[in-house]
């Protein structure tokens, strides 16, 4: 009996050995998976470690710095009142990615909720949902998104609530036709049969299977949070200066090319990298999560 024991947890031990590195060799022969991972990985540790790793405060002025160009003391330079541009974009990738945490937090909770139960529901529960949604999303997301803040007002929750607003009713599409799928499979069918009740069904049966799909979708809507909020902290109904968000540093930059080229630059090259990134761990995402992929790599690896 001992050795039985032990011949099944060595089975054991080598079998999750396997499925590890199979796992691991999947997500390394992933080139966008593991690019994007790489660059938003960057970008988060400098959100979080911002306050150790800027080399000033972003809001300390060098006056007689002004226009400085890249150098040993200020890395990327400074702007128009001496502040530096490096300490800048490091604490503004922090802003960045509060908003869109936030922004994807909100657009996920409220649009998981709406499609599962319009996906799940039907009838006339689905129709007036998904009329609402496509109401919502009539309007192109910047516009809704500007309109929102501007009645509410600047300042981070509000330009994160508006985005998260916006992307509600596209999640909720997204979750929608992930449930109608679900729904009419065998397992949903078996557990209706053993007497299980909707709601059971629906978060323990359902649900777990429409992660994937949402996964991919929390990464795009992140990037465009980001996007969306330069933009409209470059038409100056965003954050507040003399905050260090990258859309900031845009519109006072754009009143200084004549002098800097460095201003505009840097800045732009920051929110080009998130978005790159994001979109690359979006698209590998995708692939892993594909089971058609899992099935030709598996058959691949057999042969």
């Amino acid at each position: 009996m001992t050795d039985q024991n032990v011949n099944v947890s060595g089975r054991l031990v080598v079998g999750r050995f396997r499925s590890a590195r199979f796992i691991s060799g999947r997500m390394a022969s992933n080139k966008m998976l593991m690019v994007g991972g790489v660059i938003v990985a960057v970008f988060t540790l400098m959100a979080i470690f911002a306050p150790w790793i800027a080399p000033y405060d972003p809001l300390e002025l060098h006056i007689k710095d002004r226009f400085s160009p890249p150098s040993a003391s200020f890395w990327l330079g400074t702007d128009n009142l001496g502040r530096d541009i490096l300490s800048r974009l490091i604490f503004g990738s922090r802003i960045s990615f509060q908003v869109g945490a936030i922004a994807v937090s909100i657009a996920i909770a409220g649009g998981v909720l709406i499609g599962a139960v319009a996906g799940f529901v039907g009838g006339i529960i689905d129709d007036i949902l998904m009329r609402i949604a496509d109401a919502l999303l009539a309007f192109p997301p910047l516009l809704l998104a500007l309109g929102l803040v501007a009645s509410i007002g600047p300042g981070l929750w509000t330009v994160s609530l508006a985005i998260g607003v916006v992307y509600i009713p596209r999640v909720a599409r997204v979750m929608r036709g992930s449930v109608l799928v679900e729904r009419k499979r065998d397992y949903v069918v078996a557990a209706r049969v053993l007497g299980q009740s909707p709601w059971k069904i629906l978060l323990f049966h359902i649900g777990p299977s429409t992660i994937s799909p949402i996964i991919v979708v929390a990464t795009i809507i992140f990037a465009l949070a980001i996007i969306i909020e330069a933009a409209l902290s470059f038409l100056g109904v965003g954050l507040v200066p003399p905050t260090p968000s990258w859309g900031i540093d845009l519109d006072v930059a754009r009143h200084y090319l004549h002098r800097s080229i460095w201003m505009p630059l840097f800045p732009g090259i920051a929110i080009s990298l998130a978005v790159l990134g994001l979109n690359l761990l979006g698209d590998g995402l995708r692939d892993y999560l594909d089971p058609r992929s899992y099935s030709t790599n598996a058959a691949n690896t057999g042969s």
